[in-house]
């Protein structure tokens, strides 16, 4: 975490947002005394940066819903490939292509079903 206390000057203010946000990649945030630079696993509370409490179990869910993207990707290229293996007569393409769909198929109801318990919680 880094702090700019207010007040500041404009040129300070963007020689903070270089190198903490486009240099760093840190996340901004200001509050009324000061500008703050987060990691990803730091909250502000009040005026105070702590460790998110939260922060492991977010990762991991947005690791879920990334990878159900890309399983959705996955499953429309299969398709593709599938489309143009059945105009060319190639069946034992076709065959590989849906055992290989079947098994993006399961792995997307697991995450999915996942995510939907960790909501219920």
């Amino acid at each position: 975490m880094e702090k700019l206390d207010k007040p500041f000057t404009d040129e300070q203010k963007l020689n903070f947002l270089t190198k903490f946000n486009y240099e760093r990649g840190l996340r901004i945030e200001e509050t009324d005394i000061a500008l703050y630079a987060l990691e990803d696993n730091e909250i502000l509370q009040g005026d105070e940066v702590i460790i998110d409490p939260d922060y492991e179990e977010k990762q991991a869910k947005k690791q879920k819903q990334e990878r159900i993207e890309e399983i959705k990707e996955e499953l429309n290229e299969l398709d593709l490939k599938s489309i143009r293996s059945i105009r060319a007569n190639e069946t034992d393409r076709i065959a590989q292509y849906e055992i290989q769909a079947q098994t993006l198929r399961n792995e997307l109801n697991k995450l999915i079903k996942e995510l939907e318990e960790e909501n219920e919680i």
